[in-house]
C-alpha cells in the first residue's frame, strides 16, 4: 500500500480523473464546498465509519436527507477508487446506512422572500437566466439552447424546441420575462442564442450560498414555477402543457404538495380554537375574542 494519503489529496486526484462524468461539476462542488472542509486534513485510514456519521448528522441539520444521500454516494464512491489506487484497504462509507428518503424527494420550492435574497446574491450577467426560469418553468439545458429565432416578442410567446422529450411547446411572457428580454435583446450583439453563459451551475452555488439557500438545485426554480401556478388556481391540464410533462401523473405532484401544505394551513385552526372547543364540550360559552363566532344583523 502507498504512504499515507489525506483526504485532500484523494479528493485532488479523483477531480482529475472523473473529467468526462456528468456531474463533475456538481462532484466538485460538493467537495469544495463540504467534504473537503471537513475531512481534507485526515489521513485516508484514520476515516472510520463515525467520522462519517458525524458528517451524515451535521449536514442533515442543514440540508434535506436526499441531498445528504448523494454526498454520501459521492463519498463512498471516492473510497471505492482509494482501493483501486492502493491508498487504502476497505471503504468505511459502506458499513454507514443511507438515510431512507421516504417522501422527502418532494421538490424545494422558493419562498417570496427566499426569491428575493437569490436575486439579491446573483451575479447580475445570472439574474437573467433565474427570471427565465421562474417564469417559464424551461429546464436549464432549455434556456441554455434558446435561441432568439425561438422568440416572438409581438405575440409574446416563447418556443420551446428540442425538449428532453422531444415535444415542442409554448410558452407565453408575462410582463417580468417580457422585459427582461427586450432587455437581453439589446445587448445581444449579434449572437444568435438567449443567453450566452454555460457555467451557471458555479454562480448559480455561490449565489444559494451567500443567500444561505443550501440544498436547493436549479431544477428547483422549475418546480417553484409549477407550485405557484397551481397555488394561484391554474387548472393542472394546463400546467402540464406549460412543463411540457408528457402525462398528467408527472404534474400531479404539485397538487398534491399544494394539498399537504393547505392541510397544514387548516390545521392551525386547531391551536387557534382548541380551548374554545373544550369550554364548549364542557358546556360552557367562551367569551368573545375567544374563538366565538359572533353575528351582527339578523338571519331570515
Amino acid at each position: 500500500m502507498k504512504a499515507k494519503v489525506t483526504f485532500n489529496e484523494l479528493a485532488t486526484t479523483y477531480l482529475a480523473n472523473t473529467t468526462h462524468l456528468k456531474d463533475w461539476r456538481t462532484n466538485k462542488y460538493r467537495l469544495d464546498l463540504n467534504l473537503i472542509p471537513f475531512f481534507g486534513k485526515l489521513y485516508l485510514d484514520e476515516i472510520t465509519p463515525r467520522h462519517i456519521e458525524e458528517y451524515r448528522s451535521m449536514r442533515l441539520k442543514k440540508i434535506k436527507p436526499i441531498t445528504t444521500n448523494r454526498e454520501l454516494a459521492l463519498l463512498k464512491g471516492m473510497f471505492t477508487k482509494a482501493i483501486d489506487y492502493g491508498y487504502v484497504m476497505a471503504n468505511p462509507v459502506k458499513k454507514v446506512k443511507m438515510i431512507p428518503e421516504g417522501d422527502c424527494a418532494r421538490e424545494r420550492i422558493l419562498t417570496q422572500e427566499e426569491e428575493k435574497r437569490l436575486m439579491a446574491e446573483a451575479a447580475p450577467h445570472f439574474k437573467p437566466f433565474l427570471v427565465v426560469a421562474l417564469n417559464t418553468g424551461m429546464r436549464r439545458g432549455e434556456i441554455l439552447k434558446l435561441a432568439w429565432a425561438q422568440v416572438d416578442f409581438r405575440n409574446r410567446l416563447v418556443h420551446v424546441i428540442k425538449t428532453k422529450r422531444n415535444k415542442n411547446r409554448v410558452i407565453p411572457m408575462n410582463n417580468v420575462m417580457y422585459k427582461t428580454l427586450q432587455e437581453l435583446r439589446a445587448e445581444a450583439n449579434g449572437s444568435e442564442k438567449v443567453y450566452q453563459s454555460k457555467h451557471v451551475q458555479s454562480v448559480f452555488g455561490t449565489a444559494r450560498k451567500n443567500a444561505g439557500l443550501d440544498g436547493l438545485r436549479l431544477h428547483d426554480l422549475r418546480h417553484t414555477f409549477a407550485t405557484r401556478l397551481i397555488q394561484s388556481g391554474v387548472d393542472v391540464f394546463t400546467v402540464q402543457k406549460l412543463l411540457g410533462h408528457s402525462t398528467i401523473t408527472m404534474t400531479m405532484r404539485y397538487v398534491h404538495s399544494f394539498e399537504s401544505q393547505m392541510r397544514d394551513a387548516v390545521a392551525q385552526l386547531d391551536k387557534k380554537f382548541a380551548q374554545s372547543l373544550l369550554n364548549f364540550q364542557a358546556g360552557s360559552s367562551p367569551t368573545p375574542g375567544e374563538g366565538q363566532v359572533t353575528y351582527s344583523g339578523s338571519v331570515n
